[in-house]
């Protein structure tokens, strides 16, 4: 995905209705964080902030006005908690998403833990060898080696399976909202 960036006082805040927020590392391994503020509908990168605190956070947006504030009407950003306790405090008329991305993660991360646990207490089992970027990757951009694997596991540990589907049918959802945003011309 693309992002643009333009000057802070050439935004018509008017206008945003849907912000999206993220905290990256500046600098690995230490503590910097610089955040960013999306236009969810433009995917314009509405500012670049220093702190992600959320006393820093309540006053920047303070700054814009309860009007601003009154008028987004979706606040997505990942897992983290006191962005999701910020944005139901100071967007009253907001739906708080969480983002897919970070749901694909929390979710591949649950299927793996499946995997090592099984691979620690079967050892000799072949069918468990190799498995963790066959259950990650999207079924459609497997091999027949690859699904032929993943059959053999999951004849083993049926458990596993229904992990792995239930993975599955979350993103077909994530999918279908994509797909059926963009025919509604609203960018996701």
């Amino acid at each position: 995905m693309l992002y643009t960036y333009q000057s802070v006082d050439a935004i018509n805040w008017s206008r945003i209705k849907r912000i999206g927020i993220d905290e990256f590392a500046f600098k690995k391994g230490h503590k910097d964080f610089i955040v960013l503020l999306i236009d969810l509908d433009t995917h314009e990168i509405i500012d670049i902030l220093e702190k992600r605190d959320k006393e820093f956070l309540r006053a920047y947006f303070a700054l814009l006005g309860k009007e601003f504030c009154s008028q987004i009407k979706d606040f997505c950003s990942d897992m983290w908690e006191p962005f999701q306790d910020l944005a139901k405090e100071i967007f009253p008329n907001a739906s708080i998403h969480v983002d897919r991305f970070h749901w694909t993660i929390h979710l591949n991360k649950v299927i793996d833990s499946a995997r090592k646990s099984l691979r620690k207490t079967n050892l000799e089992e072949e069918a468990y060898k190799g498995l963790k970027w066959k259950l990650i990757k999207r079924s459609t951009n497997m091999n027949e080696e690859e699904q032929e694997a993943l059959k053999k596991a999951f004849l083993l540990n049926p458990q596993l399976e229904k992990l792995y589907q239930m993975r599955n049918h979350f993103q077909a959802l994530f999918d279908a909202t994509r797909v059926n945003a963009r025919k509604k011309n609203v960018l996701v």
